[in-house]
């Protein structure tokens, strides 16, 4: 993935209290990432406790893309917001990889799930 993309620090600045999850969606053929990687990979750093997405990257080919969807999902509840980060990325992100993005943040959210329930 590019580089990290720390937008936002953990309430404690120490990064005890988050998680690091990823997500893979195939990309769409005929745009330039997909000639790259084939797949969308998503890396979201979150609050363990609070599921805040604290920072966030993306293999997009673009910076402006990776930095773009990194200001789309920081600072948001990866669990009680995840409706309005899809919203937003459908209204927002117009590039090719918008499913692939938000397939792949899918998938995070399901990671976060399991964590959740498996500390339980």
């Amino acid at each position: 993935m590019g580089g990290i993309q720390k937008t936002k620090a953990s309430p404690d600045d120490t990064g005890l209290n988050t998680i690091f999850l990823t997500g893979y969606a195939r990309l769409p053929a005929g745009i330039t990432a997909s000639e790259l990687y084939r797949v969308v990979g998503i890396g979201i750093e979150v609050d363990a406790v609070t599921s805040e997405i604290v920072s966030a990257d993306c293999t997009l080919a673009t910076e402006v893309g990776r930095n773009f969807f990194s200001r789309l999902v920081v600072g948001k509840r990866l669990d009680e917001e995840f409706d309005k980060i899809v919203e937003e990325i459908e209204r927002r992100y117009q590039g090719n990889a918008q499913k692939a993005l938000i397939t792949a943040l899918r998938i995070s959210r399901e990671k976060y799930k399991a964590y959740k329930e498996a500390k339980a």
